[in-house]
């Protein structure tokens, strides 16, 4: 898949997943998602044979970091996570999200793992 600007409207973090998964076997022991409260159907669809999800909050965030301790660890952080309570400038603001305090130490409790890149939306 090239992205650019013919393709930007259509891209999203699904597409681009199966874009890896299709060179690289990910399956859902290899990605995690926490604070989820939105998407297009066709992302929880394929999602649901492909990613360990949990909505709204990082509950079970503690044993996902048991499992990948020791193995290399690719972070990504979408600021929606956010309540827009908190973060009013979010791009896709929906109400129930985490507070700052929340989010902060979810991200001390994953920066113990081994971290390879990560990146910030």
């Amino acid at each position: 898949m090239k992205i650019n600007k013919e393709t930007l409207e259509e891209t999203n973090i699904i597409s681009v997943m199966k874009e890896v998964g299709a060179n690289y076997e990910i399956s859902n022991e290899k990605i995690f998602q926490f604070g989820i409260r939105s998407g297009e159907r066709a992302e929880f669809a394929w999602g649901k044979d492909h990613v360990t999800t949990r909505k709204f909050d990082f509950e079970g965030l503690e044993e996902v970091i048991e499992k990948l301790k020791g193995k290399p660890v690719y972070f990504t952080l979408d600021l929606d996570v956010l309540d827009p309570s908190v973060f009013p400038g979010t791009g896709t603001p929906e109400a129930g999200g985490v507070s700052f305090l929340q989010l902060l130490d979810a991200v001390m409790k994953v920066g113990e793992l081994d971290l390879v890149g990560c990146d910030i939306n």
